[in-house]
């Protein structure tokens, strides 16, 4: 079982979650990728809350960053965009990376709370149930061969 956390778990709505894409499918290719530049420029950029990174069942590398609103994303878009024209000679951000963004209102996780909303034994019962145990420790002193008074 993964008990990892995600940095999602943390995040208190309302928030931007954007997962991003990497679609430079260009066999061979290893002097460039987008998507590392991409990432690399997100913990620079104003309203950034974090990243993650995977990869799909098709081997494709994904990054699902989150950001705190809209416009700080957008910010992002665009600093990654003038990045990629100015080191990557002039490649179009739309052409490499595909984004799907979403805004966040609700927590994505539910919280448990470690306390049990009933006790395990009813508080009536507790000095019955107490009763009932000692009491039966002189039977079974005695089926264990031990002399006892009562």
């Amino acid at each position: 079982m993964n008990t990892a956390k995600t940095v999602a778990e943390d995040l208190k709505p309302p928030f931007v979650a954007a997962i991003m894409l990497d679609v430079d499918e260009q066999p061979g290719r290893t002097d460039f990728a987008p998507s590392d530049e991409m990432v690399s420029l997100a913990p620079k950029q104003p309203g950034f809350l974090g990243l993650e990174t995977t990869h799909d069942t098709a081997n494709r590398w994904i990054a699902v960053s989150y950001w705190a609103d809209e416009e700080s994303f957008k910010g992002w878009q665009a600093a990654g965009q003038r990045h990629l024209a100015e080191v990557c000679g002039g490649v179009d951000l739309a052409s490499v990376c595909k984004f799907r963004v979403s805004r966040v209102d609700e927590p994505l996780f539910e919280k448990k709370s470690l306390k049990a909303e009933l006790p395990a034994i009813p508080k009536g019962s507790a000095a019955g149930l107490g009763a009932v145990v000692l009491g039966a420790f002189p039977a079974i002193a005695e089926l264990l061969g031990y002399e006892h008074v009562r």
